[in-house]
């Protein structure tokens, strides 16, 4: 969808500039124990934005589901 991956020392950034609609599934794992935080904005800059913060324990080599977006187009108001 032509998302891009940023980041450094430890921390990741997944921004997707122009989203399709659908529902985007975020999931995580760790090759180590670890704790994580996402923080999910939709619809950016606009007066409908919405913050999700999600914290949450992975265990070594797991795989787990952190949050599910569902995303619907809206144009933007001019």
């Amino acid at each position: 969808t032509g998302g891009r991956v940023t980041g450094a020392d430890g921390v990741r950034e997944y921004m997707i500039r122009h989203a399709v609609p659908g529902v985007y599934r975020i999931r995580c794992a760790s090759e180590h124990p670890a704790t994580v935080r996402a923080v999910i904005h939709t619809l950016w800059g606009r007066p409908e934005q919405t913050t999700k913060v999600a914290t949450l324990w992975l265990e070594n080599d797991r795989l787990r589901d952190v949050s599910e977006v569902i995303f619907e187009f809206e144009p933007a108001v001019e």
